[in-house]
């Protein structure tokens, strides 16, 4: 068993303008790593600013309904700015087809929001487990660009047309 004095405290970024689904994923992400370092953003504003500032690595749990936006296309935007970040989408609702939208797009996984707390206990376990560890994506075109060309996530965000985006 590794020592707990030496574990790493997981960095997670809590995307949901639903109080009540905010509100479990972090009681059920504190039960489970109680050292964990947790942003609740509730809504657009400033979204990008806030972004650009969480730790290198940080695990950012989207939910795909924010605002009236759609999640799936603040991803794209997201990877492109913090490529360091582990980006989960999360829905009430999520068939296959937004599934494979949100993975085309960059995220390192998609799932529908359980319905349990044993549930969320079991979704959740498996991203603090293992806080530093990629999941693989599917193969995406090659859109490199020179860092200093690259937009900032707050730039693409604005780009998305939503009036509360600074």
């Amino acid at each position: 068993m590794a020592d707990a004095s030496h574990a790493v405290a997981p960095q997670v970024v809590i995307v949901d303008d639903d109080s009540d689904h905010a509100l479990i994923v972090r009681l059920v992400l504190l039960e489970l790593s109680p050292l964990a370092d947790i942003t609740v953003l509730s809504d657009l504003q400033h979204l990008g600013a806030r972004l650009e500032r969480v730790p290198e690595g940080a695990l950012v749990l989207l939910d795909r309904r924010i605002d009236g936006t759609d999640g799936c296309a603040l991803i794209a935007p997201l990877r492109a700015a913090r490529p360091d970040l582990r980006v989960v989408l999360l829905s009430a609702h999520l068939g296959e087809d937004e599934r494979a939208r949100a993975l085309a797009a960059g995220a390192d996984a998609a799932h529908e929001k359980p319905s349990s707390m044993a549930d969320w206990r079991a979704l959740l376990a498996g991203f603090v487990e293992r806080p530093a560890e990629r999941v693989e994506r599917p193969q995406q075109l090659p859109t490199e660009r020179p860092a200093a060309a690259a937009p900032s996530l707050g730039a693409a965000l604005r780009a998305l047309k939503h009036p509360t985006v600074a």
